[in-house]
């Protein structure tokens, strides 16, 4: 199978992409491995994730060589391919990263006592100089932005300091004007968890409080209590938190009309709310009360008006409306996607819908709970069925599975609902919800010896799972006339729900 650059544009699995280069590898296919690979970096296909994607084939074909125990192949076909094509950037690429990769293999304890000394010297000087290497491949390539945004997207990895990041961003911006990945990486930094506590930012949290309490000697340890220990560190993450919103700001001001940098406004948004609960971990009330909380109307207007920009410029990309809609649900916004659901619905319901499906299938999902919405559950129980089928039927994940049984139970479709519910309870055989469901279908049903069979599994599975102990209580009512024992059960489910 020859990989084509608009399967790598519209989502192909990437491992379906590492095997088949991979395979290509193995057979000395180099120059259509480097057409792929050079075409790919040359057009970088309107997604901000193509360097990643380039990576992660990187990273499948080190695992795969690691799993194959391959490494000596490997050597053979670097050297054979470094041969043919001194000058690919993609080959080079390939070669560097694999060097840090062989001295990560080579380096492991468990291994160590089969390597000669000058081996292990060897490779640990090439895990050691693996940043060294990358600068060098930058230098060698100086039109080439993609190695500055790798180093500074993976400045953990090389352990850069603040300085080294701040020139390796410069200059992908330099270059590429408007790249995100590494002012991904530079806004993670800016965090007050990361590198973004400076001693400006410090000396700026300290003055402040002096500023505050005017009539105290806070310059004396001893003047200094708990409180106002507490109070510097509030002002400095403060500081910090608000120079990573003011650095995307500026730099999605100052980015290229066309480019992707808009999306850097809900990414730093996610960044600032995880520090946010980490740093007031002991005081939640903080967090959503916190000017800056995703929470706020005023930054879900500001994250949804970076996102229009985004849908405006890509209209035929799901990418960024699916990000949107994620983001919207994951944060309890689901009323601010749902003219955009209904108008994906209304006018083009074949809309990218591996993408779509499973958002559609967690908002209606979500509008189950919604108690303003009892006048129209039985449409919203369709829509969520239609959805979480749609979903189901793209991603084998046992959630979409049961939700669409769940809802085609609303619907009184008890047959269907079984389908999908039993092919839950294989993926997950110890869910006791997935199984009381069934219990619950089969006596409507009035299968009672079926539908008993299964709230006995459920409880099995989870002796305090009360809605099995209800239906064991109806199933022996309705079913087999057993008004004792349906009695028991009941007493055990009220004992069971008065706990919780």
């Amino acid at each position: 199978m020859t990989i084509t650059f608009p399967a790598f544009a519209q989502g192909t699995r990437v491992e379906d992409i590492t095997a088949t280069i991979y395979k290509d590898l193995t057979n000395n296919k180099f120059k259509s491995v480097e057409e792929h690979l050079n075409t790919y970096i040359a057009q970088d296909l309107l997604t901000r994730h193509g360097t990643d994607l380039f990576l992660d084939v990187i990273d499948g074909i080190i695992d795969t060589i690691e799993k194959e125990k391959a490494h000596d192949a490997w050597s053979t076909i670097e050297t054979n391919w470094f041969k043919k094509s001194p000058n690919s950037f993609a080959q080079e690429f390939f070669r560097q990263r694999f060097k840090h990769a062989e001295a990560l293999y080579f380096t492991q304890d468990t291994r160590s006592e089969n390597l000669l000394q000058s081996q292990r010297r060897r490779y640990k000087e090439t895990m050691g100089n693996s940043y060294n290497r990358y600068l060098k491949l930058s230098q060698e390539h100086p039109d080439e932005w993609r190695t500055h945004a790798y180093l500074a997207h993976n400045y953990k990895r090389y352990k850069l300091t603040a300085k080294e990041l701040n020139e390796h961003f410069i200059e992908a911006q330099r270059l590429k004007k408007g790249e995100v990945s590494s002012m991904q990486g530079y806004i993670a930094a800016l965090s007050p968890y990361e590198l973004g506590r400076d001693d400006k930012m410090i000396e700026a949290g300290i003055a402040s409080i002096l500023q505050k309490y005017p009539d105290r000697n806070l310059t004396k340890p001893e003047y200094i209590d708990a409180t106002i220990k507490q109070e510097i560190e509030d002002k400095i993450f403060e500081i910090s938190i608000g120079r990573m919103l003011i650095t995307a700001r500026k730099y999605v001001e100052n980015a290229d009309k066309e480019s992707y940098a808009p999306t850097l406004i809900p990414m730093t948004y996610e960044a600032i709310y995880k520090d946010l609960k980490k740093h007031y971990a002991d005081r939640p009330e903080k967090i959503e009360q916190h000017s800056l909380s995703l929470k706020r109307p005023a930054v879900w207007n500001e994250v949804k008006s970076n996102y229009s920009q985004l849908l405006k410029r890509y209209p035929s990309s799901g990418k960024y409306l699916i990000e949107y809609l994620k983001l919207s649900l994951e944060h309890g916004q689901s009323d601010k996607i749902k003219a955009l659901i209904q108008d994906i619905e209304n006018n083009d319901p074949n809309y990218r819908p591996a993408d779509l499906a499973p958002v559609q299938c967690d908002y209606y999902s979500s509008l189950q709970n919604d108690k303003s919405n009892d006048n129209s559950k039985n449409n919203s129980a369709l829509q969520m069925y239609n959805a979480c089928k749609k979903a189901a039927f793209y991603k084998d994940n046992e959630t979409y599975i049961y939700r669409t049984g769940w809802a085609a139970r609303q619907l009184k479709n008890y047959d269907e609902s079984n389908e999908y519910l039993e092919r839950a309870v294989k993926l997950a055989p110890n869910n006791p919800a997935y199984l009381t469901d069934l219990c619950w279908n089969y006596k409507d049903l009035k299968d009672f010896g079926k539908a008993l069979d299964y709230c006995d599994k459920a409880i099995t599975v989870d002796r305090k799972h009360a809605r099995a102990w209800l239906g064991r209580s109806h199933i022996n009512y309705y079913g087999f006339d057993n008004l004792a024992l349906s009695q028991k059960d009941a007493q055990m489910y009220k004992q069971l729900t008065q706990q919780k």
